[in-house]
């Protein structure tokens, strides 16, 4: 009890002592005299403010004041629920003060921080002290016991093998506790001695080595003075210095394609040395900037990612981690507080992810250039490396407690400390850490003294905890409207919002606007927290670290419209009344909308119309700004996916030295984009014709059929009256039970009129669904207090039994999106499911599953017993999930609804059953292992129903046994059962696909007039090329020449039946070879038909390697192998031909035009000629 008196009285003095800013508001901080609604909680401290702190003066310390305030009743008054305010950090330290490390405060006393630390500080830690990034702490290493520790780079300079002292031991220190600091080892990825050097920057290292893995060479004084610098001004001439060192060649062409891909445009938008040197320069300052919204552009850090690549040797049985070439992408809190470089992103390879010995390899210490990273996060198929010695800027090491230099043990006590979150499942505690690894952007930042928190709003329950489902706030906080114009304006916006999605101080979710009196009383504070959304208790400590007081932003609320419907919504929407015809009508018109401006254009116009359909149905403008903004993008509300996850999905082997393109980024030289339907676009702007231009005709044809099968595959049927946005819950209280309210900033097309406020009945559902009870009709009303929420669907908070959230597939709302459907052909048919059962989750499902998950403070306690264990259980904790896969279970659903129904119990059981195992990562269940193989015994051998037997499908199980296992189990629906809907669906949606197909075909066939005027100018042309010729045929000294154009000629004049091509760029090449003709016949000189002789010779193999290369295997091959692989060919075709080669003087521009013309004259030729190649090389 002395112990805790003394930090009561230590905690109440950093509370005390803060400052009051010129102007601010004074805050006090009184014990509550009522009970608190918080059962947990005996008393609650109130924080009250005056309302008019200026946001440019925040200080690092709590303001003083003396001003009192009761606590405000009028919000949330229809239900007469009191509610109090209180800062979580003020309430933090009162309520758990025998958990805390330290006391908090700017300079805290010595005496009172070693009060503090004897307190709290474990007894017989038994670890040693160092890891610090301070030089005045020691790094006390000793030998590996383990002397087969992996080598994951064979490239590396050196193997550790013993690490050395840096001082002696402290009092009390075991000697030989190198297992306590290393348990699993240390694995050596990356860490050549010299290149410890601190004058060379971590980019740097990280680029040397992953270029110099597969190129030798030679280390000395002389190649160090050469990469100390900065980034921008090493990075550029890296290359050329390893080549100097370096005994190993490239050829002359490989060399010039390095340096261009290194200048081009794309490089100059994803490199990352500019924003590394700014990240660089802000650390040295110790300003900060890092964190954002100090800096006068706008800027903020932690843009740049540090990739690795994990892959399995099986000739040498070890793991092999391959540096990436880092470049510019998302943001994250942690690295814009840490620094780019002390975060690494692992990405698993399939062969890597099938080794049993893994997760004791991810163990290990991973070291790279002289620091110490370990996993501190992780999913399905990548895990995230933290360096253990990084500290925040102007960090105290004096604060640290001894056991915090061991590891990442100061890390995990920073982002999640375990002693104040001891009551969490070890499960939920590790998935806290990905609130700092998700890809936001800083958008505004909160003085502590403005910082609410306000009680959830719940339903009657038992026991202490209430269940999730009865939560009717769960998730959702408030906001200010002056700090949502802030966030606007940093995220250049043009446009109000009224919600955004957040990570701020441990919390997570959403955070509505308040509204302006008179609708609700004005509130002292900026952000209003909830406990449903605070999922981690802060360090005191760091309780004024501006990285936590900012509002990281993952994306503002909007509303999109129309939305489409999903295979899963349809089947419930069909089990609850809609008849079948109904999603027939919907999907005809669907596809005819989509794709009747794809295969009907004017004869004679420019084809506007066919470029606006290939951009509107490809999304080509969004992709645009999505790969420009990088990681703004979805901040900005441009894409529901970041780059991360786009490009997690490629599967990366073993990266060569060489500079790799971007994912789907145009190239450069010949101004073609990656992307098909781009690429379609950009010809069609620059005057082609898909009847003229064969090249255009496929790849608008290919993508006409991959669109329209991913339409079929996925069922993609919109619906012109439905919405998709983000679930807020009614901040009034005025919405009645399963009531909604929608208002919109853009108007709306509902019957010919345009409206901004919706109201009728309608339906509302969010993805997955399931469940029969996963769609509700609902009524949308129009309540003008409501009015001024714009693009977010309100709900009511007045259900009686549970959340209108909860019961959309167990929804809340920390950002959940939902769709809502006015379409009167879909709503008029559908009823609500009759009862609730399939609501709540079975018995057996529960029995299903197994925990081995226990208590944070149960692994505190094994901490005490042993260290060694105790890390151990740690690693498993943080790597849980590691190749976690739940979707088997979606797939056995599916065929349980095909055959039983889906009110049968068997499909609400496997429909439970997959979405417990959805958050298996969160709560540490997976399923028992003998369920498994009994589900899996049943449903495996139907592979997939029929309906989901699509092209992708097919293409995954053309070379596997699962299709024939499909063929030899026939799946029988029950008696009664009527023709399945999904059944009837595919069948007319594969009969659009072959319909509109072929008005695409009959399309491209109708201009018979117009290649029969086109053919008939090439005829003539040739008719008077050859003619002329003849005139020559029998000068010996023009005999090669005659000859040459003669072969020319003939490859510009074919039949029309092999061929059709547009006479414009065809022009050129044409007037070339009359030019020549002009010499050889009147001037006698051959040289002009010499050079267009050279120039063809060069053209055509280029030509047919390109033709050979991207034959039918092209398409399977990664995104980026085949941009490399196209990039490689259009730079020899730029490089083909040098100036200085031909005999006839021209500029660079028309021999430009010159090699462009004559690649058009040979698409037929190449194709012909080529056919035997490929076949060849396929084998």
């Amino acid at each position: 009890m002395a112990m805790l008196s003394a930090l009561e009285n230590l905690l109440s003095q950093f509370f005390s002592s803060s400052q009051t800013d010129s102007g601010g508001a004074d805050v006090e901080h009184t014990q509550s005299i009522g009970g608190s609604p918080d059962s947990n909680v005996a008393n609650s401290l109130t924080c009250v403010e005056r309302p008019h702190t200026p946001k440019s003066s925040i200080s690092t310390d709590v303001e003083g004041g003396s001003q009192n305030a009761e606590p405000n009743t009028a919000i949330f008054s229809a239900f007469e629920t009191l509610t109090q305010w209180r800062s979580p950090f003020s309430q933090l330290a009162y309520e758990t003060p025998n958990k805390l490390p330290t006391t908090a405060g700017s300079q805290p006393k010595e005496s009172n921080l070693a009060l503090a630390q004897a307190i709290l500080t474990p007894p017989d830690i038994g670890c040693l002290s160092g890891s610090s990034a301070s030089g005045s702490r020691s790094s006390l290493k000793c030998p590996s016991p383990e002397h087969h520790v992996q080598d994951g780079n064979s490239g590396s300079a050196e193997r550790l093998t013993v690490i050395q002292k840096g001082s002696a031991m402290e009092e009390g220190q075991v000697k030989n506790s190198y297992s306590s600091v290393y348990p699993y080892g240390v694995n050596i990825v990356a860490d050549p001695e010299r290149l410890k050097n601190p004058d060379i920057a971590w980019g740097i290292k990280w680029e040397f080595a992953r270029l110099t893995s597969q190129r030798p060479v030679t280390i000395s004084d002389t190649l160090l003075s050469e990469l100390r610098g900065s980034h921008v001004s090493v990075a550029s001439t890296l290359r050329q210095i390893i080549r100097g060192h370096s005994s190993k060649r490239d050829g002359n062409t490989s060399e010039k394609f390095q340096q261009w891909a290194q200048n081009s445009r794309e490089s100059a938008v994803t490199a990352p040395w500019e924003e590394l040197d700014r990240e660089d320069q802000a650390w040295e300052k110790g300003t900060d900037e890092g964190i954002g919204l100090k800096a006068e552009d706008g800027w903020y850090g932690g843009k740049v990612q540090f990739s690795t690549t994990l892959d399995w040797d099986d000739r040498k049985k070890m793991f092999r981690m391959h540096l990436n070439a880092p470049t510019i992408g998302k943001s994250t809190q942690f690295a814009r507080a840490f620094h780019s470089r002390s975060c690494i992103t692992v990405r698993i390879t399939k062969d890597a992810l099938r080794q049993p010995t893994l997760k004791r390899y991810l163990k290990s210490c991973h070291r790279f250039f002289g620091r110490d990273f370990y996993v501190l996060d992780a999913s399905t198929k990548k895990v995230t490396l933290v360096d253990a010695n990084a500290r925040r800027p102007g960090h105290d090491p004096s604060t640290e407690r001894p056991d915090e230099a061991v590891g990442i043990q100061w890390m995990i006590n920073y982002l999640n400390p375990m002693e104040l979150n001891q009551n969490q499942s070890v499960s939920k505690w590790r998935a806290r850490f990905q609130l700092s690894f998700s890809d936001t952007v800083p958008g505004s930042r909160i003085h502590p003294g403005r910082v609410l928190r306000q009680n959830d709003l719940e339903l009657p329950h038992d026991g202490d905890k209430c269940p999730s489902e009865k939560v009717l706030t769960d998730g959702c906080g408030r906001i200010s409207r002056d700090t949502l114009k802030t966030i606007q304006e940093n995220l250049k916006l043009h446009h109000p919002i009224s919600a955004v999605q957040l990570r701020f101080l441990g919390a997570k979710g959403m955070a509505l606007a308040m509204l302006p009196p008179p609708y609700e009383p004005a509130e002292p504070g900026d952000i209003i927290l909830r406990p449903s959304q605070i999922k981690i208790q802060m360090d005191p400590r760091y309780a004024t670290d501006e990285a936590k007081l900012t509002i990281d932003i993952v994306r503002p609320a909007k509303i999109s419209t129309p939305a489409r419907l999903s295979a899963e919504s349809i089947q419930i929407l069909s089990h609850n009344g809609v008849p079948t015809s109904v999603f027939l009508d919907l999907q005809r018109n669907c596809f005819e909308e989509d794709f009747s401006g794809l295969v009907d254009w004017p004869e004679d116009k420019p084809l506007v119309k066919l470029a606006h359909a290939v951009a509107q149905t490809q999304n080509v403008l969004g992709s645009r700004r999505t790969r420009l903004a990088r990681g703004m993008a979805r901040a900005r509300g441009l894409s529901a996916r970041s780059w991360d996850e786009v490009e997690e999905d490629q599967e990366e082997g073993e990266p060569e030295g060489d500079e790799r393109s971007t994912a789907w980024w145009p190239d450069d030289i010949s101004g073609c984009p990656s992307c098909i339907a781009e690429t379609c676009l950009v010809n069609l702007q620059a005057g082609f014709r898909p009847e003229s231009l064969p090249y255009l005709k496929q790849k608008l044809w290919h993508r006409l059929d991959e669109t329209l099968a991913g339409y079929v595959d996925k069922f993609k049927i919109k619906v012109p009256h439905a919405l998709t946005g983000t679930l807020v819950p009614d901040p009034l209280g005025v919405l009645e039970p399963d009531e909604i309210s929608i208002s919109l900033s853009e108007p709306m097309d509902i019957d010919g009129s345009k409206v901004t406020v919706l109201q009728g009945p309608c339906l509302i559902l969010r993805n997955p669904a399931k469940q029969e009870t996963d769609v509700r009709k609902v009524k949308i009303v129009n309540h003008p207090r409501l009015h001024q929420l714009k693009d977010v669907i309100v709900v009511s908070v007045k259900n009686k039994d549970r959340s209108l959230a909860s019961r959309l597939g167990g929804g809340d709302y920390d950002g959940d999106k939902a769709q809502v459907i006015l379409e009167d052909s879909l709503v008029k048919h559908f009823r609500n499911a009759a009862t609730d059962k399939a609501l709540e989750v079975p018995e057996c499902v529960k029995s299903s599953y197994q925990s081995e998950n226990g208590s944070v403070a149960g692994l505190l306690a094994e901490k005490q017993q042993s260290v060694t264990r105790f890390a151990g259980r740690l690693s498993d904790i943080l790597l849980l999930p590691l190749n976690m896969y739940p979707g088997e279970y979606s797939i056995f659903h599916e065929l349980a609804v095909y055959m039983h129904g889906m009110g049968h119990p068997e499909a609400i059981h496997l429909g439970h059953m997959f979405t417990e195992g959805l958050d298996g990562s969160k709560t540490g269940k997976s399923v028992k292992e003998e369920t498994q193989r009994a589900d899996a015994k049943q449903y495996k051998p139907f592979g997939r129903v029929k309906w989901k037997r699509g092209r992708e499908y097919k293409r995954k199980t053309e070379y596997s046994n699962e299709r024939n296992n499909v063929v030899e189990r026939q799946i029988l629906r029950d008696k009664g059962f009527g023709p399945f809907v999904m059944d009837q669906l595919r069948d007319a949606g594969e009969s659009l696909h072959r319909e509109i197909l072929k008005r695409f075909d009959d399309r491209i066939g109708r201009d018979t007039k117009w290649r029969s005027a086109q053919t008939e100018v090439v005829r003539k042309w040739a008719s008077a090329c050859r003619a002329q010729l003849k005139q020559r045929e029998h000068d010996i000294s023009q005999k090669e020449a005659v000859g040459a154009l003669r072969r020319l000629i003939d490859d510009v004049d074919v039949d029309s039946s092999l061929v059709t091509r547009d006479i414009d760029p065809l022009d050129h090449w044409m007037q070339a070879i009359s030019r020549a003709i002009t010499w050889v016949v009147k001037k006698g000189n051959g040289s002009y038909a010499a050079d267009l002789t050279q120039i063809y010779s060069a053209i055509v193999p280029i030509a047919k390697e390109h033709y050979v290369l991207t034959g039918k295997k092209f398409t399977s091959l990664d995104i980026v192998t085949r941009q490399d692989t196209l990039r490689r060919l259009s730079f020899e075709f730029a490089e083909a031909v040098p100036l200085d080669d031909l005999l006839t003087p021209m500029s660079p521009k028309e021999l430009a035009l010159l090699k462009a013309s004559c690649a058009y004259s040979l698409s037929h030729k190449v194709h012909l000629s080529s056919t035997a190649d490929s076949i060849l090389l396929a084998n």
